[in-house]
């Protein structure tokens, strides 16, 4: 049996001498594990695969005072280690990666569970016979076929978490018509970065739903959006508590 990780970070005191960085000052730590299983191709330039090279720059990306973040490529992409990083409170868990889909009579695809490198985590049967119950403070899940049927196994507090997934256009919006409910893989990687950069950024804290904000106006053009779950989600940030 293996132990959860523990869960540090829960408060602005959490490590000796106040945070990871030299000056002693009490930092926040957001814990942060980006799970990328899949091979994400460079459409543009043949396809060449990107995953390691995703993961390797969004680790070299973020100073440890702000973000301890790890991405997690391939075979380290575990479904057991996907389950516990949900389990950190002080914590952002993001997938970018492939579902096994159903297709419906209008050839939309339908999300059935999330592909790790050891296993299938599937909506409705074991291993996760009642859903996903996290307690992170921010879920990131960029995969393709997400509906209602798959949201509903998400079991959020409706206030202090948010849940950020994509959302499909059924017409020609800013984009063409998005007529399979799928994303690109490469550019969700990319969206990522994006936001992280905007809500670790120095200046005036953002909250989640600003960080989006700025990510989908930046988005023009493709054939999908991001939005928080539930609305209340938006609110979520990691701004210390004024002494």
């Amino acid at each position: 049996m293996v132990s959860l990780p523990l869960d540090f970070g829960l408060s602005f005191a959490a490590f000796e001498g106040g945070g990871p960085g030299l000056d002693g000052t009490d930092v926040k730590v957001v814990q942060a594990k980006v799970f990328i299983p899949s091979e994400i191709a460079d459409i543009e330039h043949g396809k060449a695969p990107l995953t390691k090279a995703s993961a390797a720059q969004l680790n070299q990306r973020f100073g440890s005072t702000i973000i301890a973040l790890r991405a997690l490529p391939f075979e380290k992409a575990t479904a057991d280690d996907f389950l516990k990083a949900l389990q950190v409170t002080n914590s952002i868990v993001a997938f970018v990666g492939h579902a096994p889909v159903s297709t419906d009579a209008h050839g939309f695809w339908h999300a059935l569970a999330l592909i790790f490198s050891n296993s299938n985590l599937t909506l409705g049967q074991a291993p996760i016979e009642n859903g996903f119950s996290p307690k992170a403070k921010v879920v990131f899940l960029a995969v393709c076929g997400i509906d209602d049927n798959f949201l509903a196994q998400w079991h959020l507090r409706q206030a202090g978490q948010a849940l950020i997934v994509p959302v499909y256009a059924p017409i020609a919006e800013n984009g063409p018509a998005n007529l399979k409910n799928e994303i690109n893989l490469r550019q969700a990687a990319a969206d990522l970065q994006y936001w992280l950069d905007q809500f670790t950024a120095p200046g005036p804290v953002k909250n989640v739903g600003q960080a989006l904000s700025i990510l989908n106006d930046s988005d023009q053009g493709q054939n999908y959006h991001w939005q928080v779950m539930p609305p209340a989600g938006t609110n979520v940030t990691f701004v210390p508590p004024s002494h």
